[in-house]
């Protein structure tokens, strides 16, 4: 019998059938499959979604290394250098943010700015490049910055009637209204062509070529394009003199030490080095003849070790280098085969180790680094808003650069823990099958198994592992037996045994500069909360002691600091501690703050440090969190409040402005955990909240959003490649070996032992957490109604941090049942 696949939405049926024709068509034994796709599906109970926001520099949001949210809007074009960034709105307004060290950006100040300003109007183009600037006016004037001037130089006009320009690290070119090409700057690699002085550096226009239609700088070398349609190119890995590498090209760009170029027919070639993949060839052999990579394309752009292109259906690719998540497609791992960022763009700009996209509504977003500020959005590595990372997560915990919690009995962390030779995680991995919790420092951390016994792994300076030596351990080594509380600060370590002992080891903060063993200092102790260069800890009875720092009052205790314990509350049932100041929870729920407050991290609205706690809120607190210079406390309502340090997005409410005032940031919270610059929180969720959370994750917004209807009047392709990882236009990959090559559901005929019966087995691939409903069904007719849910007990295997395949199963006897078919419903939970 053959299989036959039918795919049912709406209207759209016929055509999407005709289309997926090469996928339709097995042979089995007796069964067919019928995949259908409806909305309104039925609710179930809520779960726990672990969500985090704030810094993502290594990843430890456990959401990916994802572009910024939006920057801009209203934006027609963006340039990025080395440490800057330039974009052009609608109107003609020019905005730069980013580095002014060498007056990249013009006038404004030579310290730079990490948020966008104006810098000029009735501008038509921008270019950027390493340290330098360029841009062209609506009437035909070009302008640039001072090349390697001090910040604070104004643009000036260095040519008219230009039409197109570009710019390379120490070279610009530019085309003028007659096609000749001009140039300035370096010529050490031929870049600007054969005739000139290689080791001048020129100041003044020189005259290139003539009859240019189109060009592109690298970082030594140039490409462009004749009248004629002929591309040339001339410079470092070229050879300085030129060289003709194709016909009927219609663009082209330029990366460090390689190119891209679009034909005519939409196919899209590479050439040059390609030691990060950025040739998109599937290895990492650099070519000197052209190889045709993709179909379709329409734009072309390279930064110094990638490339991105974008097809005729508004979809964005990248390839080649990822440094800190430049590719934007979640990860920092280079790749060498196209792989889809982003629906419905119109432009890409790309740098050293940050690139740009501009989408259809005009819309900004960034992707990579943000040391100098020139994303113009300090939460760009991260988020401002909380996204989330796991459902049914519990027992969270924040590092400086690390986020853990415990699922399915197992330990996950993402980020950097600070350990020797373990890079960053910017996905949740399964750590450990027996670790009750752990907790790190940047460069050390420890682990606390089920079995309570207590490891160390990481930097042994200062002998803050604990084992004697201070000796780094790339693997964990065992310190301790017995122990149920765990605790790193600054070079020290700390832990708790069953029997109320207490006990620090490393830099401790009451005065020994070694410790390599642990050293006992308090007995009765409950919890510990460690600072990072003060330490408290919280007694059987309800006392809360403090020592070490107290320069800006973090022990509560006026201006006294110790090296011996000082009483600080005989009330506490919790307490958290930040760098530099302290949030204590008294049994009655009220909370008090004590310490530095510079950012607002105490929410008094003062500003002003205190040196003795202060009562904050009278009542109603059930936990609290700090993390470097921010304060976050849960009501027993289920809302979570925060104040202080929000310049990463650490507050998650949507901007990057301090709070001095504590500011609600979500409701139906159940745990809450407090990193350096991130935080965590779980929360209670339905599956049509957890549906509109991971679709504003993965950026489907607008006509992308499920179930909107797309242009063309059906929402099949989205939710097929939503549901199930099919797309129409493409072959997806990624997906593990069984699960076929387009995603879509399958079904088969197992046979069962000599007196068991055959089953009829159903597989198929779903979005892990996506709050979607999926309902498989069977019916042995086809016929409308006939179709009920099957009874099996679903097995499902996790394929990676986005999809996970379920395997359901019936009995069935071939000789009374001649056929079946299976039916996947992919419902949109009801609100």
């Amino acid at each position: 019998m053959r299989v036959i696949l039918v795919i049912i939405h709406g209207g759209g049926a016929g055509d999407l059938l005709r289309r997926q024709a090469h996928i339709m068509k097995r042979w089995i034994y007796c069964m067919g499959l019928l995949a259908g796709l409806v909305t309104g599906a039925s609710e179930v109970s809520a779960v726990e979604v672990l969500k985090s926001m704030g810094r993502n520099s290594e990843g430890q949001l456990g959401t990916g290394i994802l572009p910024s949210r939006i920057i801009a809007s209203g934006v027609a074009g963006v340039a990025t250098g080395s440490s800057h960034t330039l974009f052009v709105r609608d109107d003609g307004e020019l905005w730069g943010m980013g580095s002014n060290y060498y007056g990249e950006l013009g006038s404004i100040s030579n310290q730079g700015t990490k948020v966008p300003v104006l810098l000029g109007g009735d501008v038509a183009r921008v270019a950027a490049g390493t340290y330098h600037s360029m841009y062209l006016k609506r009437d035909g004037t070009l302008w640039e910055t001072t090349r390697y001037g001090p910040g604070g130089v104004s643009f000036s006009q260095i040519a008219a009637g230009v039409s197109t320009l570009s710019e390379g690290a120490g070279h610009s070119v530019w085309v003028d209204g007659a096609g000749v090409m001009w140039g300035t700057g370096t010529n050490y690699y031929g870049e600007l062509g054969e005739g000139y002085n290689s080791l001048a550096f020129h100041t003044i226009p020189v005259r290139v070529g003539d009859g240019v239609r189109e060009v592109a700088a690298g970082y030594y070398n140039t490409f462009y394009i004749l009248d004629d349609g002929s591309l040339w190119v001339m410079g470092d890995s070229y050879g300085s003199q030129r060289r003709k590498l194709a016909e009927d090209v219609v663009a082209v760009a330029a990366g460090d030490a390689h190119g891209l170029f679009v034909k005519s027919d939409g196919s899209l070639w590479t050439i040059g080095r390609n030691y990060e993949g950025q040739l998109g060839t599937g290895d990492n052999t650099a070519r000197s003849s052209p190889v045709r990579i993709a179909e379709g394309v329409v734009s072309v752009e390279a930064g110094q070790s990638n490339s991105f292109f974008i097809r005729a259906d508004g979809t964005l690719w990248g390839m080649g280098g990822n440094t800190v998540g430049s590719l934007g497609d979640g990860t920092n791992d280079p790749v060498n085969v196209p792989v889809k960022i982003a629906n419905q763009v119109r432009g890409v700009s790309a740098g050293t180790a940050t690139s740009f996209f501009v989408k259809a509504d005009g819309s900004l977003w960034a992707m990579g680094a943000d040391d100098y500020g020139q994303m113009g959005d300090s939460t760009a590595r991260g988020s401002s808003v909380p996204l989330p990372v796991a459902a049914e997560a519990s027992g969270i915990s924040a590092g400086l650069y690390c986020s853990g919690f415990t699922k399915d009995g197992d330990w996950w962390s993402a980020g950097f823990e600070g350990i020797v030779g373990d890079g960053a995680r910017p996905y949740p991995v399964r750590a450990a099958a027996d670790v009750r919790a752990t907790t790190g420092d940047f460069r050390h951390r420890l682990i606390l198994k089920k079995d309570k016994t207590l490891w160390a792994q990481g930097e042994g300076a200062y002998g803050k592992l604990g084992d004697g030596t201070t000796n780094n351990r790339p693997q964990p080594v065992k310190v301790a037996v017995d122990v149920v509380r765990i605790g790193v600060g600054n070079n020290y370590s700390a832990f708790v045994k069953e029997n109320g002992d207490a006990y620090g080891m490393g830099y401790l903060v009451w005065g020994l500069n070694v410790q390599p063993q642990p050293l006992k200092f308090a007995s009765g102790v409950a919890e510990i909360i460690p600072g990072q260069s003060h330490l408290l800890y919280l007694t059987t009875s309800g006392v809360l002691f403090g020592f070490g720092d107290n320069t800006y009052g973090q022990l509560g205790t006026g201006f006294t600091s110790g090296p011996y314990a000082i009483e600080s509350s005989y009330n506490a049932k919790k307490a958290a501690t930040g760098r530099y100041h302290t949030l204590i929870l008294e049994k009655d729920g009220s909370l008090w703050v004590t310490g530095r407050n510079h950012r607002g991290q105490l929410g008094d609205g003062l500003g002003a440090n205190r040196h003795l706690p202060h009562k904050l809120v009278a009542g109603g607190v059930v936990d609290v969190a700090a993390g470097f210079d921010h304060s976050l406390f849960l009501k027993s309502d289920g809302t979570l409040w925060g104040m202080g340090a929000n310049d990463k997005g650490q507050l998650g409410i949507g901007g990057a402005a301090d709070q001095s005032l504590p500011v609600m940031i979500a409701d139906h919270v159940t745990s809450i955990a407090a990193g350096g610059t991130h935080s965590l929180f779980t929360q209670s969720r339905t599956p049509a909240d957890m549906f509109r959370d991971w679709t504003a994750l993965r950026w489907l917004s607008g006509e992308d959003a499920l179930p909107s209807a797309t242009p063309a009047g059906d929402a099949t392709p989205n939710l097929l490649r939503y549901a199930f990882n099919i797309a129409l236009d493409e072959r997806p990959s990624g997906l593990a070996p069984g699960a076929g090559d387009s995603g879509m559901p399958r079904v088969g005929l197992v046979a069962g032992e000599s007196t068991s019966p055959s089953f009829f087995r159903f597989e198929y691939v779903r979005r892990r957490n996506s709050g979607l409903v999926y309902t498989p069904r069977l019916s042995t007719t086809l016929l409308p109604g006939s179709f009920t849910p099957m009874t099996g007990t679903p097995q499902v295997t996790p394929i990676d941090h986005q999809w996970e395949r379920v395997m359901i199963q019936e009995p069935c006897d071939p000789s009374t049942t001649p056929k079946l078919f299976g039916r996947v419903d992919v419902g949109l939970p009801a609100d």
